[in-house]
């Protein structure tokens, strides 16, 4: 056997059983990954619905913390409007101007 002979033997070898052996493991792994992949998706559901309530429930906090500081606001309008009216007497009336003496 000369040097031409193993290169011819090893170049048919490679080009016949890489291909054979790549389809081999193909076959024999994919039902192994199918199964892997079932399974990840039979948990990942519940993980995703966790996530997915979480960003509600932040959502609904953010909400409500908007409206706690509206009704502050409104209350502390409230509180300075009874305040300027008890100091004031009563509300000037429409028409008059600021001095309080009708125009």
């Amino acid at each position: 056997m000369d040097v031409a002979d193993v290169v011819a033997g090893t170049t048919l070898v490679v080009v016949i059983l890489v291909p054979v052996l790549a389809l081999s493991a193909r076959l024999a792994l994919r039902p192994i990954v199918d199964s892997i992949l079932k399974l990840q998706q039979a948990f990942s559901p519940a993980v995703g619905v966790e996530s997915r309530r979480i960003a509600q429930l932040e959502n609904r906090v953010e909400e409500l913390s908007d409206q706690v500081r509206r009704l502050e606001e409104a209350e502390g309008f409230n509180r300075e409007l009874r305040t300027t009216s008890a100091d004031a007497g009563q509300l000037p009336r429409a028409g008059s101007s600021a001095s309080g003496r009708p125009s």
